[in-house]
C-alpha cells in the first residue's frame, strides 16, 4: 500500500489463495489495482501523443504564424507601393489637367486669332474698294481739270486763272492718284500677309484643336486610372486589416498553442509519477 500510494503499481498485488473475506478482497483490491494500472497506461499514452501532437500542433502554428507576418508585411509593402503611385497619379493628373487648360487657352486664342484676321481682311477688302472708287473719282477729276485748262487756254488772258486753278486740280488729282497705286499696294501687301496668317492660324487651329483632344483623351485615361488605382488601395486596405488581424490571431494560436503544450508538459510530468512497467498480471 505505500508503493501503491507512492504511484508505484507495478508490483502491487495481494495474496488471493484464502477463500474468506480476505481473499475476496484481495481479488477485489488487486482487480482495482489492475484498472488502475490500466487507466494511467492510457492516461500515459494519451499524454504521450498529446504532448506529439501539441508540439506539431506549435511548429504548424508559428510556421502560420511566420507566414501570416510575412504576409501582413508584404500586404503593407504592397500597399504603400499603391499610395505611392496614386500620389504619382494625381500628380501626373494635375499636369495632364494643366496641359488641357493650356490648350484650351490655346485653342480660342486661335480661334479669336482667326476672327481678327477675318475681320481685317474684311476692312482690308473694304478699303481697297473704297480706293476703287476714290481713283475713279481722280481719273475724272484729272479729265476736268485737263478739259478746263484747254477751255482757260483758249479764253486767253481772261481764262488764265481758270487755267491756273486747273492745273492745280490736274496735280492734286495726280498725287489722289499716286496715293491710291501706294496705298493699293500697301492694301495688296497686307492682303497677302493676311492671306497667308489666315492658312497659318487655320493650321495652327487645327493643331491646337488635335492637341486639345488628345489632352482631353489623355485626362479621361488618367482619370480612369486614378479611379481603378484608388478602387485597389481601398481594396489593399481592407487586405490589410485582414492580414494583419490574420497575424494577430496567428499569435494568438501560437501562444494557446504554447500553453496546451505546456498543459500536457505537466500532464506527462504527472503522470511519470506512477510506475506501471513490470507489473504482475491481474
Amino acid at each position: 500500500t505505500e508503493r501503491i500510494a507512492a504511484g508505484d503499481l507495478s508490483r502491487a498485488k495481494l495474496p488471493e489463495d484464502s477463500n474468506d473475506e480476505v481473499g475476496r478482497l484481495a481479488r477485489a483490491f488487486n482487480r482495482m489495482v489492475g484498472s488502475q494500472r490500466e487507466l494511467v497506461r492510457q492516461i500515459a499514452d494519451t499524454a504521450l501523443q498529446l504532448n506529439t501532437s501539441a508540439e506539431e500542433f506549435l511548429a504548424t502554428a508559428q510556421q502560420q504564424e511566420r507566414g501570416a507576418t510575412e504576409q501582413s508585411s508584404a500586404v503593407e509593402e504592397t500597399r504603400r507601393t499603391l499610395e505611392s503611385l496614386l500620389g504619382s497619379g494625381r500628380e501626373i493628373a494635375n499636369a495632364a489637367q494643366g496641359v488641357l487648360n493650356n490648350a484650351e487657352r490655346t485653342q480660342n486664342n486661335s480661334s479669336v486669332m482667326a476672327e481678327r484676321i477675318a475681320e481685317l481682311s474684311r476692312q482690308v477688302e473694304r478699303i481697297t474698294e473704297i480706293l476703287e472708287v476714290i481713283k475713279g473719282i481722280a481719273s475724272k477729276s484729272e479729265l476736268l481739270a485737263l478739259n478746263a485748262a484747254l477751255e482757260g487756254t483758249k479764253a486767253g488772258e481772261a481764262g488764265r486763272g481758270f487755267s491756273l486753278v486747273a492745273n492745280q486740280m490736274q496735280k492734286l488729282a495726280e498725287n489722289v492718284m499716286s496715293a491710291v497705286r501706294d496705298i493699293r499696294d500697301l492694301t495688296t501687301g497686307i492682303r497677302e500677309a493676311t492671306q497667308a496668317s489666315v492658312v497659318a492660324t487655320e493650321e495652327s487651329t487645327k493643331l491646337t484643336g488635335d492637341t486639345t483632344r488628345s489632352a482631353r483623351q489623355i485626362a479621361l485615361i488618367i482619370q480612369q486610372q486614378q479611379s481603378g488605382t484608388e478602387q485597389v488601395v481601398a481594396a489593399m486596405d481592407d487586405v490589410t486589416q485582414i492580414a494583419q488581424q490574420t497575424a494577430a490571431a496567428s499569435k494568438q494560436i501560437v501562444a494557446s498553442s504554447t500553453d496546451m503544450l505546456d498543459l500536457c508538459e505537466q500532464l506527462q510530468t504527472l503522470v511519470n509519477r506512477f510506475t506501471i512497467e513490470g507489473a504482475d498480471e491481474v
